[in-house]
């Protein structure tokens, strides 16, 4: 009788090990896990540099600011005709000019200048676009190509470094056919 009492808490003992090698092991695994990212984490600070915040980047200055706001200056509103498909279709179509505020007043000294060429350059250029090119509701294709007469106009070439015309937006609903 003895024995199975012993060996009863043998096994009592057995099972006692056996429950605490698996907490053993996942204290273990969640030690390693924990030590892992701390090294990796303190990798990201050492590697990383010196932070910089935003404000170190701002140029708060006066000229600064007003470089940074944009004016928005309307060009043309036109009806612009368009028979490349065949059919002659009509576009209303406002064109506006997106300039830095302190760049405004030499835009609009330039268009004044050549406010008959721009408007004869941009009505041969919409009548000589393909349909599907006007088609497109961003229509860029045709805001390219004005963007690129305007610089050369205003600017002397097509694409340069650093220029004063940000932004050309065209804005036309579609369009009407016109019976031929």
């Amino acid at each position: 009788m003895r024995s199975t009492k012993h060996n009863e808490s043998d096994s009592t003992q057995d099972a006692a090990q056996a429950k605490k090698k698996p907490v053993k092991l996942f204290a273990l695994g969640g030690t390693a896990l924990v030590l892992e990212a701390l090294v990796l984490v303190g990798a990201a600070f050492f590697f990383s540099g010196q932070p910089s915040s935003a404000s170190d980047d701002l140029d708060l200055s006066p000229e600064a600011v007003e470089a940074e706001r944009v004016a928005e200056i309307s060009l043309m509103t036109e009806q612009l005709t368009n028979d490349q498909s065949g059919q002659v279709y009509v576009y209303t179509v406002k064109i506006f000019v997106q300039v830095a505020e302190s760049d405004r007043a030499w835009f609009e000294d330039k268009m004044a200048q050549y406010v008959n060429d721009i408007h004869f350059e941009v009505t041969a250029l919409w009548a000589s676009s393909e349909h599907e090119a006007l088609q497109d509701p961003r229509k860029q294709a045709v805001v390219g190509r004005i963007e690129s007469l305007l610089r050369e106009r205003f600017e002397g070439e097509s694409d340069p470094e650093f220029s004063r015309i940000r932004k050309v937006m065209v804005i036309s609903p579609p369009p009407f056919r016109v019976r031929s």
